[in-house]
């Protein structure tokens, strides 16, 4: 087996991937830390309070990260969608920020008023930007299962079962009926975007998670956890070698999806050549 190690562009200074020549194909991944990637790529989430009346949760909706060298092209779709669970501890950059508050028919009535703002990525943005690192994409959106934010060391299956006490529809999440719209919106990406789920497997996100898999079935790309359940590797666990494997692994699964496709439109360019 022989192994080809191809240089990534100086602009990206994420080090080199590997590709063998089998079949077996897979990249080996060199591990770009936060400073590097925050000099290369920029990211901008959507922040908002939701009020579900006896309480307000602290939300966030998205964050779209682009290439520093592009960001004056925000318009454009992004290359990929990543979905995770919940927002993590990502945050708005400046400390004095107040999201708008906004109650469940607000927030379904208004899927377009949003306000981005640069934010002080956690690991999991950070994991997605060397994704973005090895796949030459230009520009990625995460979404989460859940809009619910974890703050003051709450425990999130806390918060959520807080959060549906107030309203069991679950307001928080873009899987919502009433967010039907927001979700399609949000979903857009450059032709043959994948949609990576990559939330790992948290028990009150169940019901959402298998409507999630239901509703993008034929875009969905990612590591599953267990047959039969609508579990997936979270894509930035603990450690660091952990992170690098799944780096490795969603590439491997991404690549064979751009060899079938490749294969289907020189079959079907074929096919129009014989007819």
């Amino acid at each position: 087996m022989s192994t080809v190690a191809t240089r990534q562009p100086s602009s990206w200074g994420f080090g080199f991937v590997s590709r063998t020549t089998d079949q077996r194909d897979y990249r080996r991944v060199k591990f770009a830390f936060a400073n590097a990637l925050k000099r290369h790529f920029e990211a901008l989430g959507h922040f908002y309070s939701l009020d579900l009346g006896l309480d307000s949760f602290a939300c966030r909706s998205c964050i779209d990260i682009a290439r520093r060298d592009l960001v004056g092209r925000r318009n454009e779709p992004p290359d990929a969608i990543v979905l995770m669970s919940n927002p993590g501890s990502a945050q708005p950059l400046g400390a004095d920020y107040q999201p708008r508050e906004l109650d469940a028919e607000t927030l379904q009535a208004e899927p377009s008023v949003r306000e981005m703002v640069p934010i002080r990525p956690d690991g999991a943005t950070y994991q997605v930007m060397r994704l973005m690192g090895l796949q030459r994409w230009t520009r990625t959106r995460i979404l989460c299962l859940s809009d619910l934010r974890l703050q003051d060391c709450v425990d999130f299956d806390d918060l959520f079962h807080r959060a549906a006490l107030m309203d069991a529809t679950h307001p928080h999440s873009l899987f919502h009926p009433g967010r039907r719209s927001e979700l399609e919106a949000a979903l857009v990406t450059k032709r043959g975007g994948p949609v990576i789920a990559a939330w790992g497997a948290q028990k009150p996100l169940q019901a959402i998670a298998s409507v999630a898999v239901e509703t993008i079935s034929s875009r969905l790309v990612g590591l599953p956890l267990r047959d039969g359940e609508p579990w997936f590797r979270h894509a930035s666990p603990r450690h660091k070698a952990d992170k690098l494997q799944w780096l490795e692994d969603i590439s491997v699964q991404l690549r064979r999806i751009q060899l079938r496709r490749r294969r289907r439109r020189a079959h079907r360019r074929s096919e129009g050549r014989v007819g």
